[in-house]
């Protein structure tokens, strides 16, 4: 009887410990993800800020040109008039 309760007691023993190591490797492996998933929205988000700043940046060169292009246009037509008055 206590050979049987001895080789029980062992066995809970181990079975605990097992317990034990899945619940630590669940931990670990949940960490992993959560780091894994904030890594990709990191990515996700700097991607975003890329094109925004890209866009930003289209967009200000265009009104560059415009301004320069209306700029020179308005040059060339004091020119005209000047040619014309004079």
């Amino acid at each position: 009887m206590n050979g049987e309760r001895g080789r029980i007691g062992g066995r809970l023993k181990g079975l605990d410990s097992e317990r034990t190591a899945l619940a630590k490797q669940y931990e670990n492996v949940s960490g992993a993800i959560s780091r894994i998933e904030d890594t990709v929205v990191a990515v996700e988000v700097s991607s975003l800020v890329r094109n925004q700043i890209l866009e930003q940046a289209s967009v200000h060169t265009i009104m560059i040109g415009r301004q320069s292009a209306e700029s020179a246009l308005k040059l060339l037509e004091g020119a005209v008039e000047a040619v014309k008055a004079g």
